[in-house]
């Protein structure tokens, strides 16, 4: 897990009251040694919009934005995983005309 991440969960944890300011840090090493052997891979809304605004004219709303990061997630291949063609299979999927791109070698009935 990105560092980032970590501070930012922890960031959050700390406005919410229930990590002490002060504790941050130990926080984020706890947290750090916690995912030292294991890996995740975190997409962003913000991924979702921007991509969605490459090269189209429609916009995506934040929580159709919310709605494509759960579609993916519901609907994982484990072997292809969660990448820039999958982002914009479900950005499609939800009303965007995206540009041609890498996107149009997979089929789309794979990932609904």
């Amino acid at each position: 897990m990105y560092r980032y991440t970590l501070e930012e969960q922890i960031r959050v944890l700390v406005e919410a009251g229930l990590v002490k300011d002060g504790l941050r840090a130990k926080a984020v090493e706890v947290l750090g040694e916690y995912w030292w052997d294991k890996v995740a891979d975190v997409w962003h809304v913000d991924d979702v919009l921007d991509h969605a605004l490459n090269g189209s004219d429609k916009k995506l709303t934040m929580e159709s934005a919310v709605e494509v990061l759960n579609s993916i997630t519901s609907s994982m291949d484990a072997c292809v995983g969660i990448n820039w063609d999958v982002l914009d299979v479900h950005i499609r999927n939800n009303g965007v005309e995206l540009p041609d791109g890498c996107a149009d070698t997979w089929k789309e009935e794979s990932y609904e």
